[in-house]
C-alpha cells in the first residue's frame, strides 16, 4: 500500500534551517579573520539554495461510516529524522437506532442477510 501524501517533514526542515544559521554565524565571525578566499567559500556554501526532499510519508483515512459515525485518521512519519504524528477523531454524525446497525457490514450496509 502507498502512502496518501509525501511531503517535506517540519522537523527536517528546522534541522536545516538551524544548520544554516550556524553555518552564517561562521561567515560573520569569519570577516576580516580569514583570508579572502576562505571566506568566500565559506559564504558560497552558506547561500546555497536548501533542497529539502520529501520525507515525510502521511496516511489518512476520513468519512462517514454506516453506523452513521464521522472518522478522521492521520499518520505521518519521516524517512529520514523519524518524526512521528498521529491523530484519531471519531463523533456521532447521524444518530442511528443499533437494530438498523446491528447487522450491517461492509459488504450487506442494510443488514438484509440474517433471519429474525
Amino acid at each position: 500500500m502507498g502512502a496518501d501524501n509525501w511531503a517535506i517533514c517540519p522537523a527536517c526542515r528546522v534541522t536545516v534551517i538551524k544548520a544554516r544559521e550556524k553555518l552564517y554565524a561562521k561567515v560573520d565571525a569569519a570577516y576580516g579573520k580569514k583570508p579572502q578566499g576562505d571566506y568566500i567559500a565559506l559564504l558560497t556554501e552558506a547561500e546555497k539554495p536548501i533542497k529539502l526532499k520529501q520525507t515525510l510519508r502521511e496516511d489518512y483515512c476520513l468519512g462517514v461510516g454506516i453506523d452513521g459515525n464521522f472518522g478522521i485518521s492521520y499518520k505521518a512519519y519521516c524517512t529520514a529524522c523519524k518524526f512521528t504524528f498521529e491523530y484519531k477523531h471519531e463523533e456521532v454524525a447521524l444518530e442511528i437506532a443499533d437494530e438498523y446497525t446491528e447487522n450491517a457490514t461492509a459488504d450487506d450496509p442494510y443488514g438484509y442477510n440474517y433471519q429474525r
